[in-house]
């Protein structure tokens, strides 16, 4: 692995960890740093699909107003550099 791999696989690492982070607090404004304004948002479990920053708050809002927290555990991370996901 070439040190412009690891700072890269680093980098999607932290951006998960970020994110989850910014759900269990249920910090919106947090959150939203995570999408872009065109965003689409899939959630594969629930055939959930949203488009676009707006919307995307609008669920993570009507979602943190019905629950009082939320955890999540990272076990394991595999990183897909060549897509730049994790």
């Amino acid at each position: 692995m070439t040190r412009h791999d690891a700072l890269l696989r680093n980098q999607l690492q932290r951006s998960v960890e970020g994110y989850l982070a910014a759900l269990d607090r249920l910090s919106i404004a947090d959150v939203m740093r995570f999408f872009a304004p065109t965003a689409l948002f899939i959630v594969q479990t629930s055939g959930i699909c949203i488009q676009g920053a707006s919307a995307i708050k609008s669920l993570w809002n009507s979602f943190f107003e019905t629950h009082e927290s939320m955890r999540h555990a990272i076990t394991s991370v595999i990183v897909d550099e060549d897509n730049r996901r994790c």
